[in-house]
Formats: C-alpha cells, structure tokens, sequence
C-alpha cells in the first residue's frame, strides 16, 4: 500500500508519512493531536488507550474495542477508526455511554475514563446481555484506581440495551465509506516495511519475499492486535463488586 487509509471519527484519512512501527496511539496523540486517547502502560493491560475499531463483516460494520497502543499504524487500514473525541453528538451532547457514567458519577481524576468509554460504547453496540459476568468481561481490560467498579459497572448496565445512538443509523454509511476505500496489501517507509496477507497464497508468497531477513521482527510487524480478556486486579475486583 502507497499509504495506509482508513476513517477516523467518519473522516477519511490517509497516512504515507509514518513508520509502519509507530503505533495507532502514538499516532493518534502526535499526528491527529487527539489526546483523549491515553497512553497508561503501554503493555495493553490498564485499558487507557482503548478505541474502537470498526471493520466491514458481512456487509455490515463490526465494532471491537482493542488496545491502540497494541496496534501498529497499517493495522488500521480499511476500518473505522473511532475514538472518545467522536462520540459527542454535533450539538456537543454527550453520548448515552458517557452520559451514564456522569449520571453514575462514574470517575474521579478522569484518565481513564475514555478508555471505560470506549470499552463501553462497544459494549452498547454488541448487543450482549447485562448479565453480571458479561459486563465484567467488558470492562476486564480496563484498570481504574479512583472510582472503584460498582459504579462503572452499574453505567455499563443502564446502556447495555439502549437508548439508541446516532450511530446506528450511521453505521451503513460508514460500512459503504469503508467498501470505497482500496485495500492495502503492504506498506513501505524508509527501510520498514509492513506485510498484510490477505489469503494463505498470499501469506505463502509474503514468507518467501522476506525469508532472508529476521523472522523475529516479521512475525512482530505482522501480528495481529491482540484482545484483552479478564487480567490481574481489574478482574478480580470486578468480581468483587468493587
């Protein structure tokens, strides 16, 4: 690929000038200067940097909170990318997701509530039950030392079935804006380059193209963002009701 393109917030983008190491955190707070995204750990365990990404299924767009700070800059192209700062309506209204969490009085010192946002507006759009093990599960990836969970996990609740968003009537155009946009299949910066095998033949063809080199740094700029389940203290005190 020439430049990695994706949708940021429903705006088109398109990136040449980066390297395919840099990740979609840093990107985000140093490049689109979007810094409601945080950087906590940067190991994927505290949730800060959490965004949404959104990816054509079927025809239709499939929304999955992931680690960004987890996510090298091509992984990005062809979704939607999603972040706090795009959930607020155009009037400046809060989203249902966040306005639960202020109605909760959900967080104290605040960084890392977008994170819990995020977490939480993929939540909303699953479409899962508000069953206690699956709410906990939503919000296992995400760390919070203020607050405590109870009060989290009870905004997480209230909009696990509604009320509808602007973006469910959003999400065709988006899935069509998406369907527009061309497909990469590797992306050269300098002397980096990013492979994306999109078919076995085609993961063949790359394994052979880069056989003389490290297989270590291969299998590191091709591997796949990886989802977070329960971790650690967060898991437990969720379990604990905290």
């Amino acid at each position: 690929m020439s430049a990695v393109r994706f949708l940021l917030n429903g705006t088109p983008c398109s990136e040449d000038g980066a390297p395919p190491s840099m990740t979609v955190l840093d990107w985000l707070r140093t490049r689109a200067h979007l810094t409601g995204t945080k950087e906590g750990c940067a190991e994927g365990d505290c949730g800060a940097c959490t965004i949404v990404l959104g990816r054509r299924v079927d025809g239709s767009l499939q929304l999955r909170a992931v680690n960004s700070c987890l996510m090298m800059l091509p992984q990005i192209d062809n979704c939607a990318v999603l972040t706090v700062e795009g959930l607020a309506g155009p009037d400046g209204a809060l989203h249902p997701v966040q306005q639960a969490l202020v109605d909760a009085d959900a967080t104290q010192c605040g960084f890392c509530t977008p994170g819990f946002v995020m977490a939480m507006f993929a939540f909303h759009h699953g479409g899962e039950p508000a069953d206690t093990a699956i709410v906990h599960e939503a919000l296992a990836g995400n760390l919070c030392r203020c607050t405590g969970y109870r009060p989290i996990a009870a905004a997480c609740r209230r909009v696990a079935h509604g009320p509808a968003d602007r973006f469910v009537a959003e999400l065709p155009a988006l899935a069509d804006a998406l369907s527009a946009l061309p497909v990469g299949v590797d992306y050269h910066y300098g002397a980096q380059t990013f492979l994306a095998p999109r078919s076995l033949a085609a993961l063949f063809a790359a394994m052979a193209q880069v056989s003389g080199r490290n297989p270590a740094r291969g299998r590191h700029r091709s591997r796949a963002a990886r989802q977070q389940g329960p971790r650690g203290a967060a898991a437990r005190d969720l379990a604990r009701g905290r």
